[in-house]
């Protein structure tokens, strides 16, 4: 009987040794995913499976000793009769058999935890592999739209929106200075922001004439007719552009040189539509996303950010502050996920600035930080 004990005993172990193996694969190929969101803590379901592991292996074992504890005095009494040695075969038996068969449910529980979640691992992971090659697809299809991106066969690619901007500030410039002095003096800079994008984004033609009214802003309006033709009149054909000080236009002592290197406030509705909802999409792609954390998210935002000019995001900005960008602010791309957090302050001195936006996240200390305690601004600090 002592050899069967080994032999039990050997067998009980081998098994113990192999789940004991598997677990450790899957805890192995859990904490290499890339995904963590919605997991149950590796250490948590590590104890688990571990302390199963041993009640199981704790009742294999105490059922091999059993029939020896239990069964000492009988099996004394019966030791010289042949006949009852098959009493006290069934009674072993019958004492073992409970015990291996608990330890036979625990270790299939066991086993079926464990594959459901490893079935639940690989799901997850191919949903991530979804999502990333969706995002990178995006990703792409926006580096493309940029580098696609022309203004009148000149000017191509980021540099588009170094000229664009030069043109929004002068337009800003304009509106500051001929604004009607009866507006609204509270949210001033608020509305100077939404008319002035709406001239760059539609341009001064008839795509903008039932957004503005032209008769209030008339003032504005001339003066933008004024700078088109002294762009024709003054047009290097050589070098194909006009420089000028805006001094010049509005008799004032605002000083910005600006080079008109295409025919100006014609609008950039075509161009920048595309960008824009492709580009806000894609972001929403990621912000959505329910299978990563938000650590995972703020990475992925920061690839985007990457990819984004200090013009563009100045452009993406100043597109924020007209009526049908309020989008980017009420889902608080530019806060929590810190989309723009590159925007040279230095440059944004037209309109609402960043400051004053964004002045309801000033925290004691005077800095500019989100729900996270994260810096929204790197460049808020000089300021």
């Amino acid at each position: 009987m002592g050899l069967i004990y080994f032999f039990i005993t050997a067998i009980i172990l081998f098994q113990f040794v192999i789940v004991y193996a598997i677990a450790e694969v899957y805890f192995s190929c859990k904490n290499t995913a890339k995904n963590t969101h919605k997991r149950v803590n590796s250490l948590s379901e590590r104890v688990f499976i571990i302390i199963g592991l041993f009640i199981a292996l704790g009742l294999l074992i105490f059922s091999i000793y059993s029939p020896a504890i239990f069964t000492s005095q009988l099996e004394n009494s019966l030791q010289n009769n042949i006949a009852s040695e098959g009493q006290l075969g069934d009674k072993i038996g019958g004492l073992m058999n409970p015990f291996i068969s608990m330890a036979a449910v625990i270790v299939t529980g066991l086993a079926f935890y464990a594959q459901i979640k490893a079935n639940k691992l690989v799901q997850n992971q191919f949903k991530i592999q979804q999502f990333e090659d969706q995002f990178y697809e995006m990703l792409e299809i926006h580096i493309e739209t940029v580098r696609s991106m022309d203004i009148s066969n000149t000017i191509t690619g980021k540099k588009c929106f170094t000229r664009m901007f030069s043109e929004l500030k002068l337009i800003g410039k304009v509106c500051e200075h001929y604004w009607p002095e009866n507006s609204n003096k509270t949210n001033k800079q608020t509305e100077i922001s939404d008319v002035m994008y709406k001239i760059f984004f539609y341009g001064n033609g008839h795509a903008s004439d039932k957004l503005i009214d032209k008769i209030k802003y008339k003032k504005i309006f001339d003066c933008l007719k004024v700078i088109e033709e002294y762009y024709n009149n003054n047009l290097n054909k050589k070098i194909n552009y006009v420089t000028f000080n805006i001094s010049q236009i509005l008799n004032s002592e605002d000083s910005f040189e600006i080079d008109l290197q295409y025919y100006p406030f014609d609008g950039h509705v075509n161009r920048l539509g595309t960008y824009f909802r492709h580009l806000f999409l894609l972001v929403t792609h990621v912000v959505n996303s329910e299978i990563i954390t938000s650590n995972e998210k703020y990475k992925y935002i920061k690839l985007i950010r990457a990819q984004l000019s200090n013009h563009e995001q100045l452009i993406i900005y100043y597109n924020s502050l007209a009526s049908f960008g309020k989008s980017w602010h009420d889902k608080k791309y530019f806060t929590e996920f810190r989309l723009i957090k590159n925007l040279p302050f230095e440059l944004a001195d037209f309109g609402c600035s960043p400051k004053e936006k964004f002045k309801d996240y000033l925290n004691k200390e005077d800095l500019m930080v989100n729900s996270l305690g994260k810096p929204i601004f790197d460049e808020y600090e000089k300021y």
